[in-house]
């Protein structure tokens, strides 16, 4: 039986077009909703008011953490009590306990992920991507992520910290230091080599990143702390031996 005839998509920002392209099942109405009229969505994409998208079959929450803290109360208060609620924060611990705080943990359908992938890096498709699951429950979780997973992506299976520990050197790390080659502003070169191609290519992917998802990454994952100050007291160490 199919469960998910509408997929809504709230949030037009960078991951709300891979979440309404990629993501929505075969076949399904792509509804989408952003507060900020000047907000985009794929031409597929019906964008309707709130009232509308908290009805859809499942519901993607396609906004940073700070957004989610207001509009879960919302939800869990509004929206139709069958609807999946998909969450695709970069970070996962803070959104469970959001999650579990609200209420939204007891409903009859939930699903916490993290998609491995978004609009820099979905050139061939999401086949042989990766998509984290630290929470789900319900028949239509299961069918969305059998729909994924006929789709080509795959499916891992871990609790939010065991996420976050690796989050952050997969992600707080590899941004930080993207983010900071961004800002030292290197400027055009005549030569290169493999090597410095490769942070040519960091560079180019961190300045399509918004400063939001830098922001959730760094200040909401609660390991990307220490990981940055091992990082940055590496190079002084480093520095200080070349410098003698």
């Amino acid at each position: 039986m199919k469960h998910i005839k509408t997929f809504g998509v709230i949030g037009g920002g960078e991951f709300g077009g891979v979440a309404a392209s990629c993501l929505a099942p075969a076949n399904s109405e792509v509804l989408g909703f952003d507060i900020k009229p000047e907000a985009s969505f794929p031409d597929h994409v019906e964008r309707v008011d709130f009232s509308d998208i908290k009805e859809a079959d499942a519901l993607v929450l396609a906004v940073p953490f700070n957004a989610l803290t207001k509009l879960v109360p919302q939800l869990q208060a509004q929206c139709n009590p069958e609807t999946l609620i998909v969450d695709v924060c970069s970070v996962k611990m803070k959104p469970n306990e959001l999650f579990t705080n609200e209420g939204m943990l007891d409903r009859p359908n939930t699903l916490m992920t993290h998609p491995l992938f978004g609009p820099q890096t979905l050139e061939n498709g999401v086949a042989g991507k990766s998509l984290v699951v630290t929470e789900s429950k319900g028949p239509r979780a299961e069918e969305l992520t059998a729909d994924w997973h006929e789709r080509g992506i795959n499916i891992v299976s871990m609790n939010a910290e065991e996420h976050d520990k690796e989050m952050a050197h997969l992600h707080a790390l590899t941004f930080f230091v993207g983010r900071a080659l961004v800002e030292m502003e290197i400027p055009e070169l005549q030569l290169t080599t493999g090597y410095f191609s490769k942070l040519e290519a960091l560079i180019d992917v961190e300045r399509h990143h918004s400063r939001e998802l830098f922001d959730t990454i760094q200040r909401h994952n609660p390991f990307a702390a220490a990981i940055r100050a091992k990082f940055i007291a590496t190079l002084l160490r480093l520095d200080s031996e070349v410098s003698e």
